[in-house]
């Protein structure tokens, strides 16, 4: 499921433009897991990395600033003397096909830095994706714990009525006690459980603690296009890079 979650997610990220990381109430309404994804660290991160490539850009290939100079100097003969002054401008020159070379690496470290947010989307995807289904686990655990303990607790009312007239012993009272006992120690870990799963996705999520966590979302498999995974688009980006 985790790299099912992954590769979903490159195909979401594919069909988002350029400033949609930044979110709008309308995507966060339409797909709550996903807004929250896109808004990870993480993922932002690797967006503030593609718009630095981005930025970048425009400036390979260009020449250098050309340097002025000047000068001042006197020359003195016998009798005489004057001041000489001189003016320089130097321009720096690349070599053949540097300028072009400078302009393939710009445009291949913008693909790079693209598919380094699609790889870290689907990274994020899937990890909160698998933190949202523990925690989901935990909170049905924790809730049949609490549904044991109760039905412990109309037996022990039962036995408890039954030992008054001699219809049960202390051994039984004593067995039913101990199995409250563990079912109330079950039902605290799992709770506890919930509340470290909750409190480790806010963090994972940069979210404040009153933030609502994302429902759990597993893609379709037949939404999953292999052409357009983020690892592909990665593969791609560094041959581009080394060429």
């Amino acid at each position: 499921m985790r790299i099912l979650v992954m590769l979903a997610m490159g195909v979401v990220l594919t069909a988002v433009e350029a400033d949609a990381v930044t979110l709008n109430h309308e995507v966060a309404d339409r797909d709550l897991f996903v807004a929250r994804v896109l808004q990870s660290p993480a993922v932002q991160a690797a967006h503030e990395r593609r718009l630095a490539a981005q930025a970048a850009a425009p400036a390979a290939g260009r020449l250098a600033e050309p340097m002025l100079g000047g000068g001042y100097a006197r020359k003195s003969t016998t009798g005489n003397a004057w001041p000489i002054y001189s003016l320089s401008l130097e321009q720096a020159l690349p070599r053949w096909g540097e300028r072009d070379a400078q302009r393939a690496q710009a445009a291949a470290d913008i693909g790079e830095s693209e598919a380094e947010l699609l790889v870290a989307a689907g990274d994020a995807a899937a990890e909160i994706a698998a933190m949202l289904a523990d925690l989901t686990a935990a909170r049905a655990k924790a809730v049949l714990a609490e549904k044991e303990l109760a039905r412990a607790e109309v037996l022990q009312q039962a036995l408890t009525a039954r030992l008054a007239v001699g219809a049960a012993s202390i051994a039984d009272t004593l067995d039913l006690q101990t199995r409250r006992a563990a079912l109330a120690v079950e039902r605290d870990t799992w709770q506890r459980q919930v509340v470290d799963a909750e409190q480790e996705i806010h963090s994972v999520l940069a979210l404040p603690a009153d933030a609502g966590l994302p429902p759990f979302s597993a893609p379709d498999r037949q939404s999953v296009r292999l052409e357009r995974v983020p690892g592909m688009f990665a593969a791609a980006a560094r041959q581009r890079s080394a060429e």
